[in-house]
């Protein structure tokens, strides 16, 4: 959730472990976790408009801070704020999965402690594997 590794080692005086084979199963914490119908991919910014490129006149949606330099079928605009960015995932993905794109790129996040838990869940929704 919002409250980060560092926030629980502070509270907590002690370092936080690694997720091993005894930790209870949770659906939060598989490999995929709420994946929209439409494949999903993180892209980053500077390789987003070659990435719809490549894509070659597929229906793409996007989610980007900045509306992409290519034509797509959908942009919606992402936060700037981590934390709005963070409370507006899933409503975006599940809007964005609602046009039944072919894809749907999103911009991958900054780096930064206050975006771990949305590249988290990101990349549970991009995940494919078996």
């Amino acid at each position: 959730g919002r409250i980060g590794r560092d926030a629980l080692e502070a509270a907590l005086g002690e370092s936080v472990g690694e997720r091993d084979a005894d930790a209870p199963r949770a659906s939060g914490t598989l490999a995929a976790h709420y994946q929209p119908h439409t494949p999903v991919e993180l892209v980053a910014r500077e390789a987003l408009d070659a990435r719809i490129d490549a894509l070659g006149g597929a229906r793409v949606a996007v989610w980007s801070p900045a509306r992409p330099a290519r034509p797509v079928a959908a942009w919606l605009e992402a936060p700037h704020d981590a934390a709005a960015y963070e409370a507006a995932l899933y409503d975006t993905l599940r809007r964005l999965d609602a046009l039944h794109s072919d894809r749907i790129l999103v911009e991958a996040p900054p780096p930064g402690a206050d975006r771990d838990a949305a590249r988290d869940r990101l990349a549970r929704a991009a995940h494919r594997g078996g």
